[in-house]
C-alpha cells in the first residue's frame, strides 16, 4: 500500500519526497480508519478529487498531510454511500417496472377487457398503444380512415386544450398519438362493458 500511496502522491504533483516510515504510518492509518476501502478505491478517491467531482472544498496547501488524506477519503466514502443509495433506488424502480415492460400488447388488451367486462371498470393507466395495436390488428376496434384519424386528432387537440384550461393534466399520456389510442380504446371498452360485446367474434 505504501508504494501505491507514494505513486498517488507523486502523480498529484506534490513536491518533495516523503520518507518511507511516514508512508508506512499513512498506510497503517488508512487500514485502521478506512479499512473498508480497497487500494483501488483510495486511488479512485484521489482521481475524483483531482477531477473536482468530490471534495471541491478540500485544500491541501501544497502539502500532503494526514489531515488532507483523511478529508479526501471521508469525501469519497460520502460519495460512495450516495452512489450505492442511488443504485439501490434504481434497482427498486427496475423491479417495479419490469412486469410492465415485459407485458405484450395482447396481454395488456386482455387485462383491460377483463376489467371492463367483469368489474365494469376502465383501466386508468396502461400501455394504450400496445393494447390498441393488438385490437386493431385483430379487428376488435374500428379502423379509422386517414381522414377520420386526422379529424379525430384535431378534435382531440381541442379537447385536451380545454381540459388543460380546466386544470386537467394529461401527464401520463404526453403525446397525441398515445392519447388517441387511449380514448379510442376506452370508448371500445365502454361498449364492451355496456353492450356485452363478444370478442370471440370479429367486429
Amino acid at each position: 500500500m505504501a508504494q501505491r500511496l507514494n505513486a498517488i502522491i507523486m502523480g498529484m504533483g506534490f513536491s518533495g519526497a516523503i520518507k518511507p516510515e511516514v508512508l508506512l504510518n499513512y498506510s497503517r492509518w488508512i487500514k485502521e480508519q478506512f479499512g473498508d476501502l480497497s487500494m483501488q478505491e483510495v486511488s479512485l478517491a484521489f482521481d475524483l478529487v483531482t477531477a473536482k467531482k468530490i471534495g471541491t472544498d478540500i485544500r491541501h496547501y501544497n502539502t500532503f498531510s494526514q489531515q488532507y488524506l483523511g478529508d479526501v477519503l471521508h469525501a469519497y466514502k460520502t460519495y460512495r454511500s450516495h452512489q450505492i443509495k442511488l443504485h439501490s433506488e434504481a434497482e427498486k424502480v427496475k423491479q417495479i417496472q419490469a412486469p410492465k415492460d415485459q407485458i405484450t400488447g395482447e396481454q395488456m388488451y386482455k387485462l383491460m377487457y377483463k376489467l371492463a367486462t367483469e368489474k365494469g371498470e376502465i383501466m386508468k393507466v396502461g400501455d394504450w398503444t400496445g393494447a390498441y395495436n393488438y385490437a386493431w390488428k385483430n379487428n376488435l376496434v374500428k379502423r379509422l380512415s386517414e381522414q377520420e384519424r386526422t379529424e379525430y386528432k384535431e378534435s382531440l387537440i381541442k379537447a385536451m386544450a380545454s381540459e388543460k384550461r380546466a386544470g386537467i393534466e394529461n401527464a401520463l399520456t404526453p403525446d397525441i398519438q398515445t392519447e388517441c389510442h387511449k380514448r379510442l380504446l376506452q370508448a371500445h371498452l365502454t361498449d364492451c362493458k355496456t353492450k356485452g360485446i363478444d370478442l370471440t367474434k370479429k367486429i
